[in-house]
């Protein structure tokens, strides 16, 4: 302690063992930990603390760390005390070092007097214009959403089966948009005439994986295989989109490629230079010979529809994977240029797809195979379903908070400001994001960030509220004044 130091009474209280009492400062480090402490008493010089659970030792060391900014000011103060200045004035404090009370204050100057500042001011002196002029704004911004998407303004460029992963500046990216859009420019002459639904647009890919290591080349296995392809060849409206082929002079549907256009007939019609001597198998009597000959005759198609673990195995073919594609052609249905708004198209097939084959895709079930499929319209719509779940999740979350902070704040007002703040932010947030920042991206992410947006928001609302009411108990000069309490409130908060 500062060698001009004073002693003050003797007065030293012990806990009839031989022990000091505990006092107000035990739990406290530092000023500001102690200036929350509750008060009970206010004069010209210091602020009186009530709080009996812990010992004076930590004020004390706090105090020692700072001798030098302290004299001694008095003696004979009959309780702990501290008085500070939030702003730079100092503080007087009263702490006991072994047998003596101590008193100590700043090394000359006076206290300055506590500042709101102007925005707190403007709250505190007129509420009302305040909570219109906040509300105004955030509906504002509510309303200019609203008639944007009204007037076809892509405000959520919703995107939930991609991510913005292209290098928009490397030059890789720039030549093959170059040459995807090249089709659409007047310049453009294409010299090859496109049969309807000629080429190849889109497809679905079903991939069988049989479990327990079950062979996909059994009677079984196959038959199961056969009356899925067939159960999605019988969707209504199929041949209205599938790609279409010339067999006979007869146009028709591009039968699907899998291990079972093998045995029926369908690859060798599609590949008769590798045919030659291979009798079809519809019924599957010869699946092994079958196989054999196929992959003697033509070893990347057989490759390209089975797993990394065809092979031979006792005498016999196996594999656990394998996979059937069906194809859909271009141009679409409206169109008569396939490279015209190609992507355009893609859309529009796939969206088919995603409506007429959903739930035939999701119900497919054979026996000992766990059957995964593939879509970029089916996987959009699975997406979408998934988010408008996961939104009314985030309603159930909103419920919760809403009943939890209004428990926890005992005002409808404090919670219904709160929750609607946290809400509207997110317009505000949006409209920021896409037309100043120019983001045209709107995917799951940010669909999943009402959860986030939800928790902090709410966070803060309480740490606010406690800070609010922490305020009533200060100093005097911040709890005789709204202004003052508001922006501690908000000083200390923010």
């Amino acid at each position: 302690m500062a060698s001009n130091e004073t002693n003050v009474k003797d007065d030293v209280e012990t806990d009839g063992v031989g022990g000091e009492k505990s006092s107000p400062f035990d739990n406290y480090d530092s000023q500001d930990d102690i200036e929350d402490l509750p008060i009970v008493d206010v004069d010209d010089k210091c602020l009186r603390v009530d709080d009996k659970r812990t010992s004076q030792a930590k004020l004390t060391r706090h105090v020692s760390r700072r001798k030098k900014s302290f004299v001694p000011l008095e003696s004979g103060i009959s309780d702990y005390a501290m008085t500070w200045t939030p702003l730079g004035g100092g503080a007087v404090a009263v702490g006991r070092r072994g047998s003596r009370r101590e008193v100590y204050r700043p090394a000359g100057g006076t206290a300055k007097p506590y500042e709101p500042n102007f925005f707190c001011s403007w709250i505190a002196d007129s509420p009302k214009k305040a909570a219109t002029a906040t509300l105004t704004i955030w509906l504002l911004f509510v309303l200019l959403t609203i008639l944007l998407v009204l007037f076809g303004v892509d405000v959520f460029p919703l995107v939930f089966d991609a991510v913005p992963l292209h290098l928009i500046d490397d030059d890789t990216y720039l030549r093959y948009l170059g040459w995807e859009q090249a089709p659409q420019n007047v310049n453009y002459k294409r010299n090859l005439r496109v049969g309807e639904r000629s080429l190849t647009g889109t497809g679905v890919y079903i991939l069988y994986n049989m479990d327990g290591g079950f062979n996909v080349f059994s009677k079984q296995n196959l038959q199961a295989i056969e009356r899925t392809e067939i159960s999605v060849l019988a969707t209504p409206g199929y041949s209205d989109w599938c790609k279409l082929s010339v067999v006979n002079k007869t146009t028709t549907c591009v039968p699907p490629l899998s291990v079972i256009s093998l045995f029926n007939g369908v690859a060798k019609r599609q590949f008769p230079e590798h045919s030659e001597g291979i009798p079809p198998d519809p019924t599957f009597d010869n699946i092994n010979a079958t196989v054999a000959a196929w992959y003697e005759s033509h070893p990347d198609l057989v490759d390209s529809l089975v797993g990394r673990d065809f092979s031979v195995r006792n005498g016999e073919y196996f594999t656990s994977i394998c996979r059937t594609v069906f194809s859909f052609g271009l141009p679409a249905p409206g169109y008569s240029d396939p490279d015209f708004e190609r992507e355009e198209q893609v859309e529009v097939i796939d969206s088919w797809i995603a409506d007429s084959m959903s739930s035939l895709l999701s119900s497919i079930k054979i026996q000992n195979c766990r059957t995964l499929y593939m879509n970029r319209g089916v996987l959009s719509k699975a997406t979408t379903d998934q988010v408008v779940y996961d939104l009314a999740l985030a309603m159930g979350s909103l419920t919760f908070v809403f009943l939890f902070m209004w428990k926890q704040t005992a005002s409808l007002l404090i919670t219904g400001a709160g929750i609607g703040g946290v809400l509207m932010a997110f317009f505000v947030a949006n409209l920021f994001y896409r037309f100043v920042l120019g983001y045209k991206f709107f995917g799951i992410f940010h669909v999943l960030s009402v959860f986030i947006i939800l928790g902090i928001g709410a966070d803060d609302v309480f740490v606010f509220y406690d800070t609010w009411l922490q305020s009533s108990m200060t100093r005097q000069e911040i709890r005789a004044s709204p202004a003052k309490r508001l922006s501690y409130a908000y000083r200390r908060s923010i």
